[in-house]
């Protein structure tokens, strides 16, 4: 006979709302979507700049994750990289009446000196929009792994890429910080007016999200 486990316990609620709904949504837990993870350079900007000092209320393993990442080049849960970032949110922006806007306007700065970065500022800058466009699958690779990206199609001031994930992994914030990234990067790459849509399709307890850009 199978024993039943406990549910491991979730961010509270009042102190936490966005990250304890996430929580709440996920399958397994902190444990949901083992293949799915980010690299921890992701999380490393935060804690060098203190963000992350105010998480220490939350549960295992959110605390002992995010508090003690060793080397940008590791690995950690996606769905833990999504939590930390929603806990910031929480932690830092829920006074706000703007909070959503507020959290995506300094993700915004965070992922920009992110693309300025040793990892993937060369490529950015030598590549050109129409050379970015063949490469995102692989620039997505950097940092994730278990949400391959594909690309669907382009022409010389448009493409479309697909994201394969799990329906719960990437909530409607994650998504949106993904669109204004990717808007970014073709910025960086010397795109003119870039505009990035996305949309997400779901089909049972998997996903994709279509990234549409355009640009100049």
């Amino acid at each position: 006979m199978k024993v039943a486990t406990k549910r491991p316990r979730g961010p509270e609620r009042g102190a936490f709302p966005t990250t304890a709904a996430y929580f709440a949504a996920l399958p397994d837990g902190w444990e949901s979507f083992p293949s799915c993870l980010a690299r921890a350079a992701l999380l490393g900007t935060l804690r060098s700049r203190g963000a992350l000092d105010a998480l220490d209320t939350l549960p295992p393993p959110l605390q002992p994750l995010v508090g003690r990442l060793a080397t940008d080049e590791d690995w950690l849960p996606e769905v833990v990289h999504v939590g930390a970032l929603l806990a910031v949110r929480d932690a830092r922006f829920s006074d706000s009446r703007r909070a959503d806007d507020d959290f995506l306007a300094w993700m915004a700065q965070l992922n920009r000196d992110l693309l300025a970065g040793p990892m993937i500022a060369d490529a950015l800058g030598a590549a050109g929009p129409t050379g970015l466009v063949p490469r995102f699958p692989e620039l997505w690779q950097i940092f994730h792994r278990g949400t391959p990206a594909t690309l669907v199609d382009c022409s010389p001031e448009h493409a479309r890429f697909a994201v394969a994930h799990p329906r719960q992994l990437f909530p409607a914030l994650a998504i949106e910080t993904h669109r204004r990234t990717l808007a970014m990067a073709f910025a960086k790459a010397g795109a003119v007016a870039p505009h990035v849509a996305a949309r997400t399709d779901v089909a049972g307890d998997e996903a994709t999200t279509m990234f549409e850009a355009t640009w100049r």
